[in-house]
């Protein structure tokens, strides 16, 4: 233990102590100021960031809402000055998506109401063929009569329709409710704490053996490319299966898997990553501490469909404005590395200074 009367410390001249005080004070009022005035033109940043993105996602004519984006985009790099900006306009930018004004519509696509027609019969020939086992199509086609839309939706653009995820895909499979035996290797496991951001991440991966892994996966076997939904902690996070991953399906889990060559996979996954997603669930969450998705809010989720070809030129869309987004942060993340270093660089001149 050092003693506090034991401690040495340069003592200068009371003068001077003086001179060193009144400077110091000088300095930090006006560092007081400085920082009131960065907090009230942050305040005034974000709140015209938030008016401005508000502005996109208002269901406005068009004329009017290409002039909110032309405003947005003219001014973007002085409101996106923080990870939150850049995060914000992500979301705005998967809205956007879903609502059909990121790209025109091409009245010469095939409608929508023809894809999901042709859904309809690859999935009904799949399902009586007894896919994934005779159970579980059994149960898929009882599910998929009960399958209705709700009149009164929001209107869509020419040539979308509105389904469910059930009518969208071959099959929508939750997970096996009970808690998987771990083992020490073996298959991994997926939980929820492995689903964020539309992306799978492998943090403190669990395993099973492969008899748990036939057991949790008796209804439907995981394979790539299926979409994972997470129901709860949180709810509502999506994931794509990657390519030569075996996996076996945690609590809180659903699986939904497309019929091939129908929907666009990277379409499917930025509508379900749509900021408002909980909007288009029609069986609400429950829980009085911890809320969770129903089995039957994840089936019934409205989905607002387009052409096919219309999802292609959206995903490219989405994929350009994100690497943007990306563009943003990495631009972001130097000017403050950058801060940081000349704020360094000042107090060692400063402290230099000061020993000469």
């Amino acid at each position: 233990k050092i003693k506090i009367v034991e401690f040495m410390f340069p003592l200068p001249p009371l003068a001077e102590q003086h001179r060193i005080v009144a400077k110091v004070d000088e300095l930090m009022a006006l560092c007081d100021r400085l920082e009131a005035a960065q907090t009230e033109r942050e305040s005034r940043r974000d709140r015209l960031a938030a008016a401005s993105l508000q502005r996109l996602n208002q269901p406005d004519d068009e004329p009017k809402f290409r002039e909110h984006a032309r405003f947005h985009l003219r001014h973007l790099p002085r409101l996106t000055t923080r990870p939150e900006h850049i995060q914000q306009l992500r979301q705005t930018i998967l809205n956007l998506a879903v609502r059909g004004r990121l790209v025109p519509q091409d009245p010469a696509d095939e409608p929508a109401a023809e894809l999901l027609s042709r859904i309809e019969k690859q999935r009904i020939t799949l399902l009586k063929q007894g896919y994934p086992n005779e159970g579980e199509a059994s149960t898929q086609l009882r599910k998929q009569q009960k399958q209705l839309i709700p009149e009164g939706l929001e209107s869509l653009p020419h040539g979308w329709e509105w389904a469910t995820l059930m009518q969208c895909s071959a099959l929508v499979v939750d997970c096996h409710n009970k808690t998987a035996p771990y083992s020490r290797s073996g298959i991994i496991l997926l939980r929820t704490t492995n689903v964020r951001n539309g992306k799978l991440n492998l943090n403190e991966p669990k395993f099973v053996e492969e008899s748990t892994y036939e057991r949790w996966s008796a209804r439907c076997q995981p394979e790539p490319h299926d979409i994972l939904i997470t129901r709860e902690a949180p709810m509502g996070e999506v994931c794509l299966i990657p390519e030569n991953m075996k996996i076996c399906l945690g609590q809180r889990m659903m699986l939904a898997r497309l019929v091939p060559g129908t929907i666009d996979l990277r379409f499917m996954l930025y509508s379900l990553r749509d900021p408002r997603l909980m909007d288009r669930v029609r069986d609400k969450p429950v829980g009085a501490t911890v809320q969770h998705l129903r089995v039957g809010g994840v089936e019934t989720l409205l989905v607002p469909l387009p052409p096919l070809a219309e999802q292609h030129r959206i995903v490219a869309k989405v994929d350009e404005l994100m690497a943007l987004c990306d563009r943003l942060e990495a631009q972001l993340s130097a000017a403050q590395n950058e801060s940081r270093r000349l704020l360094e660089a000042l107090l060692h001149e400063a402290v230099g200074v000061a020993n000469k």
